[in-house]
């Protein structure tokens, strides 16, 4: 370098610029990129995809931007987001979509990929299992939660009923001899609430899992039969993601 140039910024220098990460302590940031394998990506050139990537890496994105996509088998790709620099998100909400999501460099950008645990346990001082533990119990139920909305997965009504059910089993379910008794008991508005539709269309859905043997009435209380709405769950949820 020519006396006076400008130092090219090294790894350490670009993760210290990232916004959202800036409270890192300069300690932290060594370890992080101790522990990282950086390299260079060239635009166009994919950063990640879900069948070559697991999902227990984390990408840091040092410097450049990257292209976000949601890629399905019939539609082609849905592009979800312009990334700048900063930790590439790993979104599990959507899995549910059943397409792959793909992550390429928008422009030549320089990559920081490191185990997920060692991430964690850098910025947090947990280790991964702990970590988990304290996740599940705060943010565990999203993806359950959001996959009854049409607006996040496009799941057909019996879909959102069949998975609302089973949730409601795991909550308020007491086994017995013919599947499993909610000690719960809701008015089908109620329910019709709980998944975002009417209850005229509850009520019909509600007959067809009573035809398909998916539900019973005992009295006043309903009894699910969770092998049953499980099939139901899954038989109608959506093979692409949305056009």
């Amino acid at each position: 370098m020519l006396e006076g140039e400008p130092r090219k910024p090294n790894d350490l220098d670009l993760l210290g610029r990232i916004k959202g990460l800036e409270w890192l302590s300069g300690p932290q940031r060594r370890r992080l990129i101790s522990a990282a394998a950086t390299y260079d990506v060239a635009r166009d050139q994919l950063i990640f995809s879900d069948e070559i990537a697991p999902s227990s890496d984390v990408f840091i994105i040092l410097s450049g931007a990257a292209r976000f996509r949601c890629v399905g088998v019939k539609h082609g790709s849905i592009a979800i987001a312009l990334l700048p620099p900063g930790v590439i998100p790993r979104p599990p909400v959507f899995t549910s979509f059943r397409c792959q999501f793909h992550c390429e460099a928008l422009r030549h950008s320089r990559i920081a990929r490191l185990a997920r645990e060692r991430f964690i346990e850098i910025l947090t001082g947990y280790r991964l299992p702990n970590f988990d533990r304290v996740a599940t119990l705060l943010f565990g139920g999203l993806d359950r939660l959001l996959i009854r909305y049409p607006g996040f997965t496009g799941l057909e009504l019996r879909a959102r009923v069949a998975q609302a059910l089973l949730e409601l089993g795991m909550g308020f379910g007491a086994r017995n001899s013919r599947g499993m008794v909610l000690t719960i008991s809701l008015t089908q508005q109620e329910l019709a609430n709980l998944v975002g539709a009417s209850r005229p269309k509850i009520s019909i859905v509600l007959s067809e899992l009573i035809r398909r043997h998916a539900i019973y009435r005992e009295g006043r209380r309903m009894v699910i039969v969770p092998s049953r709405l499980e099939e139901i769950a899954q038989s109608t949820r959506p093979r692409v993601c949305p056009p």
